[in-house]
Order: structure tokens, then C-alpha cells, then sequence
């Protein structure tokens, strides 16, 4: 338990894996953490660096979460310019954008603009700005209600232009459609319950998950960054992954140019995760979208000499002018409960083995458990315990 600290600290917003990771990483450290989330319970809670927790409104509310977020600082009695916030979902991501000025007044607030966060979290920009720097990525079309389903080559995929409401509602990432009249069933069906302007149609990348790549880094007021990279080995469900399961840490230097190229043309501040995908057949590397805040595996930079919880906090409150810069390194980071059933799978098929996944499973080697610790051991027990509320609660 960390001496709460009224005068500076993090307000996590988001009791899940990564929640956790920010939690530990701090309170480690021993700076003052508030847990937040929309939901009751999550593995965060059980944490041995437990810290004052609140239920906020609907991230998707976003001026009520953003009036909620002051309203705990006024509660607690926060001191203004000390504290700041960790967001883990890209609705908190919008609310803070869109809020800053107000939350400023209270927070140091290290999320960008909504003139920058738009182009992130909207794919049709996000890509239209990949089209302006050359980076290649899925071809895509939007809106789809201009679409001649005739014209396409199948198969294609639907996919949400911001997760926030497709993902949600659905509980999958993206729809594979096999041909014209599976897509206009599909567009129909779908559109009873979004709004045709919240989908668009791409190309499908064909390649397994482990085709899937990132670039994970901080990025500094003044354009220094620090990062890795890593590919996602298991990801849940298997084909279209909301979550990663197994990730490891691997040099993938043609990605990191892409990256740095956006994040210097978006005068990008803070943490993200940048995904590619490499085509199977094609062997090209195609941007895929970004993460504008903490996502599910970032706990692996820990691992690589990169705590980026730790990093961001001292950048924004200038504990330290030391930015690591990138690095390379072979850490892995593996999530047991969603992992067992995909792992499973790949030893029946032969394309893992049974001895690489218990030496995973054990930690052996330079190995980062996203829930597990032997020092903060319950939130792994509590996981397993909130499965089937998580799964009725998340789709986990």
C-alpha cells in the first residue's frame, strides 16, 4: 500500500490488465495513484498497491466523464497542477481530448489535441494521413453507402471507424464477408443498429496474427522518443484479435520509420502503440490503426529497460530529462487465462509445442505475466475468479 500523497499523483483510468500494470509500475515507485473505471471490478482491485477507487459514468458520455474526473479531484482534494491521467480506452482518450482545456485547469494533461486524436481514432482520417505520408496500409473505402459491392475483390472485411460503438455492440473487431450479397446482408443487418457512417470496407490482410506487429514508444513535448517493437504471436479471438494473449519483444526496423514518420507529422505527444500487419502473400508491411493511450501488453517495455508508466510520469512532472531512446530486446509478455485456449489450439496443430508454452506459462526467461506477480499475486487468482462476470460483462 502506497502513503497516499495529495499533492501529486496518477489517476489510472481503467481497473483491467493494463490498469494493473500502470498501478504496479507506479506504486513501485511509490507515487499516489485513484483507480477509475466504468465497471465494478477488475483485476486492478486486487492489488497489493490498492489505491481509492471510484465508478465514473460511461466513458462514451464524455463531457459527464470529463466532469467526473474533476469532481473526484474536488472530492479528494487533489492538489490542481499535481496530479494527471492514465487513460487505457480510446472513449476516455475522446473525453480528455475533447475536455482538455477544462481538465487542464486541474490535471497536467499529456493526451493531444482533439485535432490530433481525431486523426488517430477516426480510421478514415487516420488513414488519409497515411495516404499524405506514404505509409502503406489496407486499402479502404468510406462511406460505404456509395459502395457498388460489385466492384470489389473478395474477401473484404467491415470494420468500425472508432471502436467505440461498433466494438461494443458487436463484441468482434472486424466481419469477414466472402462476397456482394454476404456484404449487402451484412451492411443491412449492421446498420439497424450503427450508423452506416460508423463502418467502412477493407481489403483483408491475409496472414495469421502472428503477421501482426507494433511499434510502442513515448514521445516527448520536443520530439524525443523512446520504443521497442513487438510482434503479437496469440491474440484472442485467433483471426480478427480484440485482445493480444502472447506478445514478444522482436527488432523490426522497418516498421519503426512508418512510425516515426506519423508520429513527428501528427506532432504526437505521449504513449502509443502503432499496428502493422504483413500480407502473407504480398510480403508488404500495411499500417493498421494506432493506440493513442495505454494498451493491453505495454507492461513488456518493463522488461526492455522501458517502464512507460514511470517514463511518462516523470516526463510530465520533469523528475527526469533521460529518455531512453529505442531498444531492442527479446522479452515476452503472455496473458494465461485468454492465452490457454489459443496456445491449445497451436500445440493440437503443431505450431507450437508443449514445452515452449509451460516454459512461457512457468516465466522462464525474460518473461512478463500480465496479471501474475510474486509480489502482488491476487489480481492473477481474481482473474481467473472473474471470468464468467468478465465474460458476461466484456466478451473478455
Amino acid at each position: 500500500m502506497v502513503r497516499f500523497n495529495h499533492s501529486r499523483g496518477v489517476l489510472v483510468l481503467g481497473i483491467e490488465s493494463q490498469g494493473l500494470a500502470i498501478l504496479r509500475s507506479l506504486g513501485r515507485a511509490g507515487i499516489s495513484t485513484v483507480l477509475l473505471d466504468q465497471d465494478s471490478w477488475g483485476v486492478a482491485r486486487f492489488s497489493r498497491y490498492g489505491s481509492p477507487f471510484f465508478r465514473t459514468p460511461r466513458y462514451s458520455d464524455h463531457r459527464a466523464f470529463a466532469d467526473f474526473l474533476l469532481e473526484v479531484a474536488d472530492r479528494l482534494g487533489l492538489e490542481h497542477g499535481g496530479w494527471t491521467l492514465f487513460p487505457t480506452d480510446d472513449d476516455q482518450v475522446e473525453a480528455i481530448s475533447r475536455f482538455g482545456e477544462k481538465l487542464s485547469e486541474v490535471f497536467k494533461i499529456r493526451v493531444p489535441c482533439w485535432e490530433v486524436v481525431s486523426r488517430v481514432l477516426r480510421k478514415n482520417l487516420f488513414y488519409t494521413t497515411a495516404d499524405e505520408l506514404g505509409i502503406p496500409h489496407p486499402r479502404s473505402w468510406f462511406p460505404i453507402g456509395e459502395l457498388n459491392p460489385s466492384d470489389l475483390e473478395y474477401p473484404v472485411i467491415i470494420k468500425p471507424v472508432t471502436k467505440t460503438r461498433f466494438g461494443p455492440e458487436f463484441r468482434v473487431k472486424a466481419i469477414k464477408i466472402s462476397g456482394p450479397e454476404d456484404l449487402e446482408r451484412t451492411i443491412d443487418h449492421l446498420a439497424s443498429r450503427v450508423p452506416i457512417d460508423d463502418m467502412l470496407v477493407q481489403e483483408f490482410v491475409p496472414g495469421r496474427g502472428d503477421c501482426q506487429m507494433s511499434f510502442a514508444s513515448i514521445r516527448t513535448l520536443d520530439g524525443r522518443t523512446a520504443g521497442f517493437t513487438a510482434v503479437r504471436k496469440r491474440q484472442h479471438p485467433p483471426e480478427f484479435g480484440k485482445a493480444s494473449t502472447y506478445v514478444k519483444a522482436e527488432a523490426i526496423p522497418e516498421i519503426i520509420e512508418y512510425s516515426q514518420r506519423l508520429l513527428s507529422h501528427l506532432d504526437y505527444h505521449g504513449v502509443s502503440e502503432i499496428e502493422f500487419k504483413r500480407d502473407s502473400g504480398t510480403g508488404v508491411v500495411k499500417m493498421l490503426e494506432m493506440n493513442a493511450r495505454f494498451w493491453g501488453w505495454h507492461s513488456i517495455g518493463s522488461r526492455c529497460g522501458l517502464d512507460l508508466p514511470r517514463l511518462l510520469f516523470d516526463d510530465i512532472f520533469g523528475s527526469s530529462d533521460v529518455m531512453p531512446g529505442m531498444r531492442d530486446c527479446s522479452a515476452q509478455w503472455v496473458k494465461i487465462p485468454t492465452d490457454l485456449p489459443i496456445a491449445l489450439g497451436e500445440i493440437v496443430a503443431g505450431r507450437t509445442s508443449f514445452i515452449d508454452t509451460l516454459r512461457l506459462y512457468l516465466g522462464i526467461g525474460n518473461v512478463e505475466n500480465a496479471t501474475f506477480s510474486p509480489e502482488d499475486p491476487f489480481p492473477f487468482f481474481a482473474e481467473i475468479a472473474l471470468i464468467p462476470y468478465l465474460m458476461a460483462r466484456r466478451g473478455y
